[in-house]
């Protein structure tokens, strides 16, 4: 699986790994937004795929994030840190003991029950 790890003075879980990706600008859709995203951050020509898991993040601040995972297809490119820190390719197990946000971390634990 593919990670980034957010740049260590990023506003919210700066130094953490994450899935990448982002949000959503108005007038895109998620699938647009995702592929201008991993463009951006990581330098890869992607194809969205299904949609895999969905996860609500409620905030005390700000509007709740709707966080929603999708296959991809990497179509062109080698991932390089663009707007990350760092980026690595991980197996599942490995995953577990890096420094995640919360949500990352539910999202791991669905993926590892899914199989993927």
């Amino acid at each position: 699986m593919l990670l980034a790890r957010r740049p260590d003075d990023a506003p919210d879980f700066g130094g953490l790994w994450e899935f990448p990706g982002g949000k959503v600008e108005p007038g895109e859709t998620q699938e647009e937004a995702l592929t201008r995203e991993i463009q951006e951050e990581l330098g890869l020509s992607i194809t969205v795929g299904e949609e895999v898991w969905r996860g609500l993040d409620p905030r005390e601040r700000g509007p709740d994030i709707d966080f929603r995972v999708h296959r991809c297809t990497i179509l062109a490119g080698v991932p390089r840190p663009l707007e990350v820190a760092e980026v690595g390719w991980f197996l599942p197990n490995s995953i577990a003991t890096l420094a995640l946000p919360p949500l990352d971390r539910r999202l791991l634990a669905a993926l590892s029950s899914l199989g993927s």
